[in-house]
Parts: C-alpha cells; sequence; structure tokens
C-alpha cells in the first residue's frame, strides 16, 4: 500500500473516531471477509458446474459396471467358434443384439460385428438421454459418426460389388432414421447412394468427393472425406467451449483427433505419400498436431525418424523404446496410439469424478470394449492362438 493510500486511509478512519490499532483491525476483518466470499464464489462455482452431472454419473456408475471383465474376454478367446462367442455374450448388454444370431447355425464375423456396432450406437443414445444439455450436442456428434459408418459400409459393398443390404441390413442409426437407413440398402452406386441421401447432410462430403471417386476409383479417398466431416462435426460442437467441463472434452477430442492424424502420418510415411496428398486424408483440429508438425513429421524419410520427431512432444513417451525397421507391421504403433487415448479417458474419468470425466471414460471405454470384441470374433474366425489376440487388445481391466 502506498504512503498516500496509507494516509487517505488514516484520515478515513480519524474522522469516524477510530485509533491506528483499530484501523489495522477493521482492515484485517475487511480483507478476511474478501477472501472469504471469493473461496465461497469459486466453491459455488464448482458446485454448479458439477450439479448437472450428478444424475449422470449415477447412472454411468452402473452402466460401467456391466463392462466385461478380463477373465469374460479370455473366456470368449477360448471358445472354438465364433458361435460360441455369441453364447458367453448372454446376459451381457449385448445380449439385445446378439440374440438372434444365437437361434443361427453358423454366424459370420460380421454379423456379430454389426450387432456389436448396433449395441454401441444404442450406448450413446442412452448417454445422450442422460447427459446435461451443454452436452448432447457433443454426443449428437457420436451418433452422427455412427451414421457415417453405416454409409462407408454401403460405399465399400457398391465398391466391392457387394449387395448393400448384407452389410447395413437392420443397422441401428444414430441420428438417421431408420426408414432412411433402410432406403440405402438397395443401392448399386455411389451415385444411387448420394441421390437416397440427398435430403441429409452426408450428402455433401459424398458430392464432394464423387467425381475423383469415378476418375479413380479411389475408396480410401471416399472413407476419409466422410470420416473428415464426421470429426468436423465434434470438433465445431466443442470448439468454443462454455465452461469448465466442456474444456476438459474438448481438450480430450482435440488430442484424440491428434493421434488419428498420426495413424495417418504414420501409414502416409510407410507408403511414401507426400504432405500436399496427405491433406486428402488428415482430419482438422486437433491440439498438437498442427500444420508445421505434420509436415515435417510428413518429411521423414522412414518410421524410425519420424518417431524421434515426436519425441519432445506430449505423446513422445508412447514410442518410448519403441524400434520399428522397414519391414515391421504398423500394428504395434496403432495400439500404442488406441491405449493413449483409453488411458487419457481413464485418468481424465478418475480427476474429474464429479464433472464430465465419467462421459468421457464411459465413451471411450465403450467403444474400445466393442473394438475388442470385434477383434476377438476376427481372431477366433483367422484361427488365432489365445496370446496372438489377446496381444491386439486395448484397455483391458483386471476385474
Amino acid at each position: 500500500m502506498t504512503q498516500v493510500a496509507q494516509q487517505g486511509i488514516s484520515e478515513v478512519m480519524n474522522a469516524v473516531g477510530l485509533s491506528e490499532l483499530e484501523t489495522v483491525h477493521v482492515l484485517v476483518i475487511a480483507l478476511g471477509i474478501i477472501m472469504i466470499i471469493s473461496v465461497i464464489v469459486v466453491v459455488i462455482k464448482l458446485v454448479l458446474d458439477m450439479a448437472p452431472y450428478a444424475y449422470t454419473n449415477a447412472r454411468i456408475q452402473g452402466m460401467r459396471a456391466r463392462f466385461l471383465s478380463k477373465s469374460k474376454l479370455e473366456e470368449m478367446m477360448t471358445s472354438d467358434s465364433v458361435n460360441g462367442v455369441i453364447q458367453l455374450l448372454e446376459g451381457t448388454d449385448y445380449e439385445t443384439h446378439t440374440s438372434e444370431l444365437a437361434r443361427l447355425e453358423t454366424v459370420t464375423p460380421y454379423q456379430v460385428n454389426a450387432a456389436l456396432r448396433n449395441s454401441l450406437t444404442e450406448s450413446y443414445r442412452t448417454l445422450m438421454r442422460i447427459s446435461p444439455d451443454n452436452i448432447k450436442p457433443i454426443i449428437r456428434t457420436r451418433l452422427k459418426s455412427m451414421d457415417v459408418m453405416i454409409i462407408k459400409a454401403a460405399v465399400r459393398a457398391v465398391h466391392s460389388g457387394n449387395p448393400v443390404k448384407s452389410v447395413i441390413g437392420g443397422a441401428v442409426p444414430g441420428m438417421l432414421s431408420k426408414a432412411q437407413v433402410s432406403s440405402l440398402e438397395d443401392v448399386e452406386s455411389v451415385e444411387d447412394l448420394l441421390s437416397k441421401l440427398g435430403a441429409t447432410e452426408y450428402a455433401v462430403p459424398l458430392n464432394e468427393v464423387l467425381q475423383e471417386y469415378n476418375e479413380t476409383h479411389n475408396i480410401r479417398l471416399v472413407e476419409s472425406t466422410l470420416d473428415k466431416y464426421a470429426y468436423d462435426l465434434i470438433w465445431n460442437s466443442i470448439r468454443t467451449p462454455s465452461e469448465g467441463n466442456t474444456r476438459i472434452f474438448r481438450t480430450f477430442i482435440g488430442k484424440e483427433i491428434d493421434l488419428l492424424n498420426l495413424k495417418i502420418i504414420i501409414r502416409c510415411t510407410r507408403e511414401g505419400i507426400t504432405y500436399d496428398k496427405a491433406l486428402d486424408y488428415l482430419l482438422r483440429g486437433g491440439i498438437v498436431v498442427d500444420e508445421d508438425l505434420a509436415k515435417g513429421l510428413l518429411e521423414s524419410t522412414d518410421i524410425g525418424s519420424l518417431i524421434s520427431m515426436l519425441e519432445n512432444t506430449p505423446y513422445g513417451t508412447i514410442f518410448r523404446d519403441m524400434h520399428v525397421s522397414p519391414s515391421d507391421s504398423l500394428l504395434n504403433i496403432e495400439l500404442a496410439l488406441d491405449n493413449y487415448l483409453v488411458d487419457l479417458a481413464t485418468s481424465i474419468s478418475t480427476s474429474n469424478p464429479f464433472g464430465i470425466g465419467p462421459v468421457i471414460g464411459y465413451m471411450t471405454m465403450k467403444a474400445a470394449e466393442v473394438r475388442n470384441l470385434t477383434a476377438i470374433v476376427k481372431g477366433i474366425e483367422a484361427g488365432l492362438d489365445i496370446d496372438d489376440v489377446t496381444g491386439i487388445l486395448i484397455g483391458v481391466r483386471e476385474t
């Protein structure tokens, strides 16, 4: 406090008949009141931020209790057929969508994967219903990404000359209606698909790439364009967070986009694809992997030098002690990236248990569980050893 200010306060206090000692007491009390008010304001803000999540997180706690344990997954891996996996899914959250398959004599991996995808969509639907209004738009974009998965499956079927109904029949839509999804089952070309989607938002990205697809028949370009559209929706829904919980959600989604872009960059590096061409596949948004870093990484001559460039980024620890030769599969790298995302979601769920944490944790771990079940089914169909299948699972619980 300046000498002038002290003199001014002393004059005021003298005017009301207070001694210098009494003046000090008054100032201390006033400072204490200000500090208490500041603490109360912070506490009230925290309570207001967390209150909308009380019901949501209580429901999520019950939903998480139904995740499959490590021992359950191991039991599935010992099944001698895909039908055996279906039987072991009885009594779980997946039974609603797999019960019809249990009555079939032979079940294909695709049928199981479609049922698992439907279960994941239903989980997102439930999560949107029970979540606070401020994050419903974010979860809605996740449901739209499930629509994109259906459309991608239809595009792949058309591209390979298979009946579309065989791959999307019975699919549970995200935000599309069941009638809209059913109308796609009889399409025979990408043009037909675009015509059926004409009244929906998904026609926009498909139309952008249609001419180039007809010229090059590059199915990967169509899929990446649809993926970019889906993640544009997700990123834009959280680009300007309104409070602490949505800021946490934005950071998580930004890192998810980073990790997906790292996968794309690593694949492009392995295939010798240049930066300009890789832009066709890279997602927009993210936190760390910006245009400059992406360009630098894509100038790497091999995966080893690319990993070295990441050492000083927040993702450097993912690849610590990892050595990749030009002939090595990229599977271990992609598994490391997937596990990092699950670990990040788990950490956020633990550190923010009364706010957005459980929502992020549940969404990510549910998707990881569906991915693991898909891997188990494919592994059994391919005749892989249990150790081989175990090695490609992510985020498995010990209990």
